[in-house]
C-alpha cells in the first residue's frame, strides 16, 4: 500500500527507489534448515517392575530426539541403585532380584538417562509348579512345590476349579 502510493505522489524519484525496495525484500534467507535429531530422552523399559527374589529379567533402552522420533542409541552403561535388591549387568541390562525391598534401575548413554524403580517381592513358599487339567478319563493334577526348608502345612488348602461341585479338599 505504502509503495503504490509512493509511486502515485514521487514519480520523479521511482528509479532510485524500486532497487532499494527489491533488494530489501530479497534480503532474507528462506532456505532454513531444522537441527538435526539429537538424543534427549532415554526411555527404560522392563517386562515387568515387580520382582521376586531369584527372579531373573532383562531391562531395554530406547532413545529419543527432541522430537519424540525413536533414534538409534547404541551400547548403554546400566546400573542398580540399590544392588543389594537387584544386580544388573552393566553391558546386557540383565537383572537378578536378590532381596525384598525398591531399586532405581538407570540407561546411560551419552551423558542422557533413564530410570525405572523396580520392586523386589520374597517369593512365597509354596508354588504352582504344574497342572494337568481333567481328561475324558476324569483324572487331573496339581503340582505343588515348597520353595523353603520348613514344613508347610496344606491342611487347611481346597483345590477348586471353574465348577465348585468338583472342588478338592
Amino acid at each position: 500500500m505504502f509503495f503504490a502510493r509512493f509511486l502515485t505522489t514521487h514519480r520523479a524519484g521511482v528509479p532510485a527507489l524500486v532497487p532499494i525496495l527489491i533488494a530489501a525484500g530479497c534480503n532474507y534467507d528462506i532456505t532454513a534448515v531444522p537441527p538435526s535429531p539429537s538424543l534427549t530422552t532415554i526411555d527404560v523399559s522392563v517386562a515387568t517392575t515387580l520382582m521376586e527374589v531369584g527372579q531373573e529379567a532383562t531391562a531395554t533402552a530406547r532413545g529419543r530426539d527432541q522430537y519424540g522420533v525413536p533414534v538409534d542409541i547404541g551400547p548403554n552403561t546400566w546400573t542398580s541403585r540399590h544392588p543389594e535388591v537387584v544386580l544388573i549387568n552393566p553391558n546386557t541390562g540383565a537383572m537378578l532380584a536378590i532381596a525384598p525391598g525398591t531399586t532405581e534401575i538407570t540407561a546411560t548413554v551419552d551423558g542422557k538417562s533413564g530410570q525405572r524403580t523396580i520392586t523386589v517381592a520374597t517369593a512365597p513358599s509354596v508354588r504352582v509348579n504344574e497342572v494337568q487339567p481333567r481328561d475324558a478319563s476324569n483324572t487331573g493334577w496339581v503340582e505343588l512345590v515348597n520353595t523353603t526348608s520348613s514344613a508347610v502345612d496344606l491342611a487347611a488348602w481346597a483345590l477348586i476349579d471353574a465348577n465348585l461341585a468338583n472342588a478338592c479338599p
